[in-house]
């Protein structure tokens, strides 16, 4: 019996040791804390994509990683969850694409990656993409990453800490109404609009019409067709506009059918929307929307602030909704769909050829771009 707890004092501090040792190992596997840090993304407007990228410094290397980001459910609309440049093309999950995900109720989006290697790369990590909701009031808000759980490929616990980021939201600038924004004088189509080609393709020979428009094609396409019979306003002096288009909106902006910001800026590589599309419509051919105001036309417009133009631009024959009876007035409106919205109005003919490699016979809007592409 001696002997017996002899060899059992022996071998329970040899385990011990053992154990201190593979303890101390471990630990030394788990190098010091890292660190996160989040993008702000600046003039933000209703209908934008926006993306936040979440970034790592000091990384000790990680194998594993789940990590929450904290965003205002009544600003923003997540869309989707990708891996940045750090972490190359490795899978990310997250809990927007559970079938019960909803982002009203939801008040963080979650970026989850594992493999069996550490990763030391520093740098981007996720890239989660929103839509900022129609109904965003203007102001700065915040968006927080916050590190769910961390280990290396040994499973020791790693810890980063939290990190914040801004998204600040501008008012959209079609978001006034008739009664506000008024026409500076008369405007009329060119003679033989109908046969002007009105919108430029690329240097590559594209003409990208799945590409969203940008505030500087539109006003470049409504330059190409309509005569204003009044001058541009010479207390216009947007700061941001590039000499190329710089007569074309002051033009655009003294008649009231667009306008520039608050800050004296007018964004014109910014996108537009279909709802903001709709509006400088409206105000660039003086429609009534009065007569459809209280319509519902579509299942997701009945109080976005553009019903009543999306309504008369319907009522007019200019544009249709999704066969599941939305409108969509916050997705951004592509090239493709600004044409035929525009050949519509001033009765362009359907094109027979087209120039540009991306435009094929058997695309829906190929009559379109080859009645306007230049």
């Amino acid at each position: 019996m001696k002997t017996n707890y002899t060899f059992g004092k022996i071998l329970a501090f040899v385990l011990a040791v053992i154990m201190a040792a593979s303890c101390f190992t471990v630990a030394g596997l788990a190098a010091s804390d890292g660190k996160l840090a989040v993008s702000s993304v600046s003039d933000a407007k209703p209908g934008d994509t926006v993306s936040i990228r979440v970034s790592v410094s000091g990384n000790p290397g990680v194998a594993g990683l789940s990590l929450k980001l904290y965003y205002d459910n009544t600003k923003l609309i997540p869309s989707s969850v990708s891996g940045g440049s750090a972490i190359g093309g490795l899978s990310v999950t997250s809990n927007i694409y559970s079938p019960g995900f909803n982002y009203t109720k939801a008040d963080y989006v979650t970026a989850i990656i594992y493999q069996p290697a550490d990763i030391t790369k520093n740098g981007e990590f996720f890239v989660f993409t929103f839509t900022v909701s129609s109904k965003a009031t203007a102001g700065d808000f915040a968006v927080t990453a916050v590190c769910d759980d961390a280990s290396d490929q040994y499973f020791s616990t790693l810890s980063f800490s939290s990190a914040v980021g801004k998204v600040t939201v501008v008012s959209s600038e079609s978001g006034s109404t008739d009664d506000d924004v008024k026409p500076a004088g008369k405007i009329t189509k060119k003679p033989g609009a109908a046969s002007i080609k009105y919108m430029a393709g690329y240097s590559d020979g594209t003409f990208k019409p799945n590409q969203a428009a940008t505030r500087y094609e539109v006003v470049e396409a409504i330059y190409n067709l309509y005569d204003f019979d009044f001058p541009a306003s010479a207390g216009i002096n947007l700061k941001d506009v590039d000499t190329k288009h710089n007569a074309m909106v002051k033009l655009l902006v003294t008649s009231g059918v667009i306008t520039g910001y608050t800050d004296n800026t007018f964004r014109g590589t910014k996108t537009i929307t279909r709802a903001e599309f709709c509006a400088i419509v409206c105000r660039l051919l003086s429609i009534d929307t009065s007569k459809t105001k209280n319509a519902i036309k579509f299942n997701d417009t009945s109080k976005h602030w553009a019903k009543e133009y999306i309504n008369a631009c319907e009522d007019a024959g200019y544009v249709n909704g999704y066969t599941d009876g939305t409108f969509r007035p916050d997705k951004t409106i592509s090239r493709a769909e600004v044409v035929t919205m525009i050949n519509r109005i001033v009765g362009t003919k359907t094109g027979t050829s087209c120039p540009y490699s991306d435009v094929s016979t058997g695309d829906w809007f190929f009559g379109a771009v080859a009645g306007a592409a230049k």
